[in-house]
This record gives C-alpha cells, sequence and structure tokens, in this order.
C-alpha cells in the first residue's frame, strides 16, 4: 500500500485502495508499478482537474445569477432599454 502525499481520511485511503485494486483487476499491467503510483499519480490528476472545472462552472453561474440580478445579460428585459424605447414608440406611432 502507497503512503499519500496528501491529507487523507481513513475512509478516503479506503476508497484510493479499492480504487487501486478495481483498476488493477481491470488493467493487470498495473501490477507491474511498485505501490500502485501509476492509478494514485492518474486519481490525483484527475480529482485536481475535476475540482478545478467545478470552482471554474460555479464562479461563471456566479457572474451570470449577478448579471441577471442587475439586468444584465442575455435575454433580460431592462425598462431603459433601447427596446423598450423601440417598442413603445411603435405603440405610440400606430
Amino acid at each position: 500500500m502507497r503512503r499519500y502525499d496528501i491529507d487523507l481520511s481513513p475512509t478516503d485511503h479506503a476508497d484510493v485502495d479499492q480504487s487501486h485494486e478495481q483498476a488493477s483487476k481491470k488493467y493487470p499491467v498495473l501490477l507491474e508499478y511498485e505501490g500502485n503510483w501509476v492509478v494514485h499519480d492518474y486519481l490525483r490528476t484527475y480529482l485536481k482537474n475535476s475540482a478545478q472545472k467545478a470552482k471554474k462552472d460555479q464562479q461563471q453561474t456566479d457572474k451570470e445569477q449577478e448579471a441577471a440580478a442587475k439586468g444584465k445579460g442575455r435575454g433580460v428585459y431592462t425598462p431603459g432599454s433601447s427596446v423598450a424605447l423601440i417598442l413603445l414608440w411603435t405603440q405610440v406611432a400606430n
């Protein structure tokens, strides 16, 4: 069993060890690498990238919600917009 260079709870260690076992069963070539370092490094990279993507997606969602709250953004109608003025003018003209 490999000691991890990241802080994991005992449950997380068990989950990672289980992932190593499952990967080794599916891909026996992984057993040739001492300490399952290949699976460990892959999991670390995958989790890091997943966390970064989730953070980026959350920041984008926050920006969109902030823009909507300010009345800016796609498809948001604001009474002072030029579209509202054009619609009002066409109604008055008719």
